[in-house]
């Protein structure tokens, strides 16, 4: 009805308002940064999670999404590779494309020993800039 389309409109543009003078940021404040996130457990033990997580050795599969540039597969399966000390074309990798191509999905198989090796292939998968995001 144009009663409820109007209530909607005024509630959309107070959320819209709200935002733009800052009522909204205290949200982002109280959140665990990823990294941390993923490096330690919340128990106090001072344990990584994928220390405690992950059976080691295993194949673990590492998500990529990057820019579509380059030999972006490629280059993630090489990288991993050289943390892993294997033949890069040993490495398996899946890919999607986005529907624009401008972004590229990659699953990375990752045959790590021990959690530092699986920390490391993190770490390095995102020095490259065209990784948006990595878990």
């Amino acid at each position: 009805t144009r009663q409820s389309m109007a209530t909607m409109f005024m509630t959309m543009l107070m959320i819209f308002a709200a935002s733009l003078t800052g009522a909204f940021r205290h949200v982002h404040h109280h959140r665990l940064p990823f990294r941390r996130s993923l490096s330690y457990t919340n128990d106090g033990s001072g344990e990584r999670a994928f220390e405690l997580l992950v059976k080691y050795p295993c194949d673990f599969d590492i998500k990529v999404v990057g820019l579509n540039k380059g030999n972006l597969a490629k280059d993630m399966a090489l990288i991993v590779g050289e943390v892993c000390k294997v033949d890069h074309d040993s490495i398996l990798y899946s890919t999607r494309e986005t529907a624009s191509g401008k972004y590229k999905s990659i699953t990375i198989k990752a045959p790590v020993s021990n959690a530092d090796m699986l920390y490391k292939c993190y770490e390095v998968i995102g020095e490259d800039s065209r990784v948006k995001f990595k878990f």
